[in-house]
């Protein structure tokens, strides 16, 4: 089975993401991993660090934006 990860890093610990792909893959072939947030705040360092260790596409998506969760949604489809 092929398997995507999509991260919204505003809410999910990058102290998380071993366990997130462990999990991931043990369900099938990754073949996508992206991950979401306001890179533009320095609270993202640690992500961005993780994003580039394990090959994840980071995708901006600006906090001002109210309806973020609604555009991730249409943005993963």
């Amino acid at each position: 089975m092929k398997v995507g990860i999509y991260i919204d890093a505003d809410n999910i610990s990058y102290r998380d993401y071993q366990e997130i792909e462990m999990f991931a893959q043990n369900k099938g072939d990754v073949i996508v991993k992206k991950v979401f947030g306001d890179w533009t705040q320095p609270e993202m360092k640690n992500w961005q660090k993780i994003a580039f260790d394990f090959g994840i596409q980071p995708i901006q998506a600006f906090r001002k934006n109210q309806k973020k969760n609604r555009w991730l949604a249409r943005r993963c489809t």
